[in-house]
C-alpha cells in the first residue's frame, strides 16, 4: 500500500491520499529510495519522507507480492492435483 502525506506549511501531516499500486513503484538510487508514480499520464518522483509505504510480503524489502496473485496461484495448484488425481485414479 502506498499514500502520498499531505503536509502544511509547517510540515504537519494534514490527509494520507492512496497511490495506485499498481502505478507506483519503489526504486532503490545511490541517494537512497524514490518513489514513482504515475498519476494522470504524468510520472512523479517522490521522496520517501512524502510516502507511507506498507510492503507486503516480499524478499526485497522494498515490492511485496500481491496476496490476490499468490492466492490464484495456490487455487490453481489445488485444482491441477484435484483433475491429476481423478485421471489418475479414477
Amino acid at each position: 500500500a502506498f499514500a502520498f502525506i499531505d503536509r502544511r506549511n509547517d510540515q504537519t501531516p494534514t490527509a494520507l491520499l492512496p497511490l495506485l499500486p499498481d502505478r507506483t513503484f519503489p526504486e532503490r538510487m545511490s541517494m537512497g529510495i524514490v518513489y514513482r508514480t504515475r498519476i494522470k499520464d504524468e510520472e512523479i518522483t517522490l521522496r520517501p519522507d512524502q510516502v507511507l509505504h506498507i510492503p507486503g510480503l516480499g524478499f526485497d524489502g522494498l515490492q511485496g507480492f500481491s496476496p490476490i496473485s499468490l492466492f490464484k496461484q495456490a487455487i490453481g495448484l489445488g485444482l491441477a492435483a484435484e483433475e491429476f488425481g481423478a485421471r489418475f485414479f479414477g
